[in-house]
C-alpha cells in the first residue's frame, strides 16, 4: 500500500498506537521492532481489541485484508508523519539541547496556548518513534506546533527534521551529555547544530541564547534570528531572586520595555531556568503573545515529572531533579543548590550514564565540586561513584538510598535529588544467567559427557590435567566474555524512551558456558566463573550477588545428583531440587538489597573464588586416590 493510501486510511482513522495496552477501537496499530520486541507478535491482538487496522513488516503474521503489509513499519510510520505534516503551513518550533529542553518546551508551550491552539509533545516522546507520533496528533485546528527533539548520537537530529520539518528552531545548549554516543563536546554541538543546518537550507527563524557564544557561531548564515540574553539581545532579563524559586526581571525585549514583565515570580527551583524563561518570553513576544499572558502563563506552570520540583514534607524540603544527570545539569543543579538558605543541606546524586571513557573523570569532578560545599552530607548512588575513593555515604542502588533515607530522622532539613531513571533495575541478571546454566550443566552431563571417549578420561592423571586445562580454558573464556559485555554495553531504543541496559543475550550466553564448564570439570570449575562475574561485569550489587547464588544453588543441586546414573535419573528429585534452588535464589536475591560496598562486593568475589580453588584442588586429590 502506497504512503498516500495509507495516509487515506490515517484521515478515516486518526489515532495511531504502537502498544495494545493503550490502544482504542479505531485505531491504527503499527506493529514497531525493537531489540527486546516485535510488535508483529501484538498484530492480532490488536485487531481482537478494535484496531482499523495493524500495519506489519513480517508476512508470517498476516490474518486478513485489515493487516497491511509494508517494507519497514518504523520508515512507514515515519513517512506517514510527514504526509501529515505537510498538510499545515502553521509555525513548527523544534526545541533540542543537552540540558533544560523539555522545561523550555513546556514553558514555550503554556506561554503559546494562552493565545494560539498549540500542540506540543507528550511526556518523553522525543525520539524516532515518539516525534512522528507527535506529529500525527497534531489536529486541524492547530495554529502552534512545539516539538522537542532528543538525541544521542550525530545524524538522528538532521532524520527528525526531515519528516518534522521545522520551521522555528532552539538548541537551549550543548552540554557533557551522551558523550559517549556523540564522540566529546564538539560531537555534541555537531549533533546539535543539525537542527540549525536544516532551518539555515529552508531559510526559518531561530532563537539564540546569547549567552552561549557558540550558539552564535553555530547559527552563522540563518539570515532570521530572535536573540535574548542575561546582557544583550532583543530581550535581556535578569534574576531578581532564586531562593529557591526563581524570580526574574525583563529590563527589554523586542518590542521595547513592558512594565507588566518587570517581575515574574515563577515556581521554578534553580537560577539556571533564567534562560528557559527568557527563551519563553523571546518566542511570546516574537509571535504576539500579550506582556500579561506571558507573565500569566509563566507563574502558573508548575515542574512535573521529576524536573527541579520542590517537595515539602514537614520542615523538610526537597528538590527533585530525578529525570536525567549529566556532569553539565549536575554541576548547575550542585551550584544553585549551594546558594539556597537553609539550617541543614543533604545532597544524593546518582551516577550517570553514556559518558564513555569521560565517565571515570566527569565523576571524579562531581565529587570535588560537592567538597567545595560545606553540606550537611553527601549521598553518592550507582557503580561508578562506588568504583572511586571519596568520604561521602555510598550506596550500589537508588533503593537502598531510599532505605537509608526512611530509616533516618530529618528536621529542617534541604535535600537536593539529582539522578538519572537509568540507575533503576530493569532485569533480573540472575536469573538470566543462572537458568541457562543449570540448563547447560545437565545437558552436558547426560547428553555430551557420556559421549566422550572413555579412553581420555582413563588414568588418574589425566583427571587432574583434565581439570586443570578445561578450568583455564573456559574461565579465561568467561573473563574476556565479561570484559567485552562492559565494551558492549551500548544505549538501545526498544520504546519511546531510551536506557542504557548491558548486552543481556551474551550474559545468557555466559550462563550456558559456565553450565558447560561445571558439567565437564565439576563444581571448581563453576564456582571460578562467579568471581568473573562480580568483578568484571558492573553488576550492581543485588544482581552480582543474586547470580552467584543462583550458581552455588545450581552447584548444591549437582551435588546431590552427582551419585545418580546418567541413565536412571531421579526427575522428580530433579524438579523438586531445582523448586528449592530458585527460592533459595528468590531469598537470596531479597536479603541481597540489604548489602552495600565495594569492599563487601569483591571480598565476596575472591571468597568464592577460593572455594572454588579448593573444590578443584579437592576434585583432583579424589581422582588421584
Amino acid at each position: 500500500m502506497s504512503i498516500d493510501s495509507l495516509y487515506s486510511l490515517f484521515q478515516q482513522h486518526p489515532s495511531v498506537q504502537t502498544d495494545t495496552r493503550q490502544l482504542t477501537p479505531g485505531s491504527l496499530f503499527f506493529a514497531l521492532k525493537g531489540d527486546n520486541f516485535n510488535g508483529n507478535q501484538f498484530a492480532k491482538q490488536a485487531l481482537d481489541a478494535g484496531a482499523a487496522a495493524a500495519i506489519i513488516d513480517d508476512p508470517a503474521y498476516y490474518i486478513d485484508d485489515r493487516t497491511i503489509v509494508v517494507d519497514n513499519v518504523l520508515n512507514t510510520l515515519q513517512a506517514v508523519a510527514k504526509k501529515h505534516r505537510e498538510q499545515f503551513s502553521i509555525p513548527f518550533l523544534a526545541i533540542t539541547g543537552s540540558n533544560g529542553k523539555t522545561t523550555s518546551k513546556e514553558l514555550v508551550h503554556a506561554v503559546l496556548s494562552t493565545t494560539f491552539k498549540t500542540y506540543t509533545t507528550q511526556g518523553n516522546l522525543n525520539n524516532h518513534i515518539g516525534i512522528p507520533l507527535t506529529l500525527l496528533r497534531v489536529q486541524k485546528d492547530a495554529e502552534m506546533a512545539v516539538i522537542e527533539m532528543g538525541a544521542n548520537h550525530q545524524k538522528e537530529i538532521a532524520g527528525y527534521c526531515t519528516y518534522a520539518l521545522p520551521t522555528h528552531g532552539i538548541i537551549t545548549n550543548c552540554g557533557k551529555a551522551h558523550l559517549e554516543g556523540f564522540g566529546g563536546v564538539e560531537g555534541v554541538r555537531k549533533g546539535k547544530g543539525e537542527l540549525f543546518d536544516f532551518i539555515r537550507k529552508e531559510n526559518g527563524t531561530v532563537f539564540i541564547n546569547l549567552d552561549l557564544t557558540y550558539l552564535n557561531e553555530m547559527s552563522l548564515g540563518i539570515q532570521n534570528k530572535i536573540t535574548f540574553g542575561s546582557a544583550q539581545g532583543e530581550t535581556i532579563g535578569k534574576i531578581v531572586k532564586a531562593d529557591p524559586f526563581l524570580c526574574v526581571s525583563i529590563l527589554t525585549t523586542a518590542k521595547g520595555a513592558q512594565p507588566e514583565l518587570s517581575s515574574i515570580q515563577t515556581q521554578l527551583v534553580g537560577d539556571y531556568n533564567l534562560s528557559n524563561v527568557l527563551l519563553a518570553v523571546s518566542v511570546g513576544i516574537h509571535f504576539g503573545v500579550s506582556p500579561h499572558a506571558i507573565k500569566t502563563a509563566l507563574e502558573n506552570y508548575q515542574p512535573t515529572n521529576s524536573r527541579s520540583q520542590l517537595i515539602k514534607i514537614g520542615t523538610n524540603a526537597i528538590i527533585l531533579d530525578a529525570y536525567n544527570a549529566n556532569p553539565s545539569s549536575m554541576q548547575v543543579a550542585i551550584e544553585n543548590f549551594s546558594k539556597i538558605q537553609a539550617e541543614k543541606k543533604i545532597v544524593m546524586l546518582g551516577s550517570m550514564a553514556e559518558l564513555g571513557e569521560e565517565s571515570k573523570k566527569e565523576h571524579e569532578q562531581i565529587i570535588d565540586l560537592v567538597g567545595k560545599h560545606a553540606f550537611e552530607k553527601v549521598v553518592l548512588v550507582g557503580e561508578q561513584f562506588g568504583q572511586l575513593n571519596h568520604p561521602y555515604i555510598q550506596f550500589s542502588t537508588s533503593k537502598e538510598a531510599a532505605a537509608w533515607y526512611h530509616a533516618q530522622t530529618f528536621e529542617n532539613t534541604h535535600f537536593l535529588i539529582k539522578g538519572s531513571r537509568s540507575m533503576k533495575v530493569k532485569i533480573n541478571t540472575a536469573l538470566l544467567f543462572g537458568i541457562p546454566s543449570i540448563i547447560s550443566v545437565f545437558l552436558t552431563r547426560t547428553f555430551i559427557l557420556p559421549q566422550i571417549p572413555f579412553i581420555l578420561f582413563s588414568g588418574s592423571s589425566f583427571s587432574i590435567t583434565k581439570n586443570i586445562f578445561l578450568m583455564i580454558l573456559f574461565a579465561s573464556l568467561m573473563i574476556a566474555a565479561s570484559y567485552s559485555m562492559i565494551k558492549s554495553s551500548k544505549t538501545i531504543q526498544a520504546s519511546p524512551s531510551s536506557a542504557t541496559q548491558l548486552n543481556y543475550p551474551l550474559i545468557i550466553t555466559l550462563g550456558a558456558m559456565e553450565g558447560f564448564l561445571t558439567g565437564l570439570v565439576g563444581a571448581g570449575g563453576g564456582f571460578l566463573i562467579i568471581p568473573a562475574l562480580v568483578l568484571f561485569t558492573q553488576l550492581p550489587m543485588k544482581e552480582a550477588i543474586g547470580t552467584s547464588l543462583l550458581i552455588i544453588a545450581a552447584k548444591s543441586l549437582i551435588g546431590f545428583l552427582g551419585d545418580l546414573s546418567h541413565s536412571e535419573m531421579d526427575w522428580s528429585l530433579l524438579g523438586l531440587l531445582s523448586g528449592i534452588a530458585i527460592l533459595g535464589i528468590l531469598i537470596g536475591n531479597r536479603l541481597s538489597r540489604k548489602i552495600d560496598g565495594q569492599k563487601l562486593k569483591k571480598g565476596f568475589a575472591w571468597f568464592v573464588l577460593t572455594v572454588g580453588v579448593y573444590i578443584l584442588i579437592r576434585e583432583g586429590v579424589r581422582s588421584v586416590h
